[in-house]
């Protein structure tokens, strides 16, 4: 299981910027004002603790039930799909040949077309409205609480041990004004720049030392149906230091394959100059006759998306 071979490194590293110590690490407090480091993670102890503040895994503990919280709306996203009510979502699924086993190998769901199915089936399950509200996963207004995420497909997003901690949700709706794509807010546990999607795919990056920047969630899934399972995209936003750094604890080596729209080709050059800070080696995917890897595989197929990989150029003579 991944979780029983975590390092607790890894895991308060998500959320604290650590640098190495002798054999433990420490970072600016996460609890209290802190300018200079006071929060210590020892590896070999298994435990983590501020020396100004006292705070240690008192907190984690608080935390469980946003992780919870999250698990059950995840299994009941999961379900929904393959109901009556999920039948349009698997329909427009299988539109761009995303069958059944992939949805279950990326355990995709659908949020149904109704006003308040999770928040009835979460409180049902115990949990606390407040602490339900805190996740983005539901919504007030003067008539009462509402879903966030309604007929929608759902995509899982993971932190590095493996817990999902928010969703992005791709709507089925033909109205115009209705967002295309949503993410969950930050939260307790999320934070949109510091993640990645597709990161629980981390130990195939790290084998093969190297990842594939793609631009959203369908292109990701994509990369994945035709065998590039090493591909991650930045949660709707331009890429950030956060994600630069989060990324090379897996690899130094990525490329950029986002569109090749103008939008896309400013992500290029800011996620370059981004990643080139960082110290990764950058190649850049040219595709012609498509205008993301999702369109250009289904065109075109495994065999010339591979030819585009190994024709790829530097990141700087890409710019020039």
């Amino acid at each position: 299981m991944l979780i029983e071979s975590l390092r607790i490194e890894e895991v308060v590293g998500e959320f604290v910027e650590l640098k190495k110590s002798g054999s433990s690490y420490k970072g600016l407090c996460p609890f209290h004002p802190d300018t200079t480091p006071s929060f210590m993670v020892n590896p070999s102890k298994n435990i983590c603790k501020c020396f100004v503040c006292g705070e240690d895994s008192r907190e984690n503990e608080n935390l469980e039930k946003y992780y919870k919280i999250m698990e059950d709306a995840h299994t009941f996203f999961q379900e929904s799909i393959f109901t009556n009510s999920g039948r349009e979502a698997l329909e427009y699924l299988a539109g761009r040949k995303i069958n059944p086993k992939i949805i279950k190998e990326n355990r995709l769901g659908f949020a149904p077309n109704r006003w308040s199915e999770l928040n009835d089936y979460l409180i049902n399950r115990g949990h606390s409205l407040n602490d339900i509200i805190a996740l983005g996963l539901v919504k007030e207004s003067e008539k009462g609480q509402y879903d966030a995420f309604r007929n929608r497909i759902i995509f899982p997003i993971y932190s590095t041990s493996g817990k999902v901690i928010a969703f992005g949700g791709r709507t089925l709706e033909k109205d115009k004004e209705i967002p295309k794509y949503i993410n969950s807010p930050d939260t307790p546990i999320f934070k949109k720049g510091r993640n990645l999607y597709g990161l629980e795919r981390s130990s195939i990056i790290k084998k093969k030392n190297y990842a594939m920047l793609m631009e959203g969630y369908m292109d990701v899934l994509s990369g994945y149906l035709y065998g590039f399972d090493v591909a991650l995209a930045p949660l709707g936003t331009a890429l950030t230091e956060e994600q630069g750094k989060l990324l090379k604890r897996y690899t130094s080596n990525v490329i950029l394959a986002f569109d090749s729209d103008a939008p896309g080709q400013s992500a290029t050059e800011r996620a370059g100059l981004i990643l080139k800070s960082l110290g990764f080696n950058i190649r850049v995917l040219v595709l012609e006759g498509a205008k993301d890897p999702d369109e250009f595989l289904k065109a075109y197929g495994k065999e010339e998306f591979l030819k585009s990989v190994k024709s790829s150029v530097e990141i700087f003579d890409f710019l020039f």
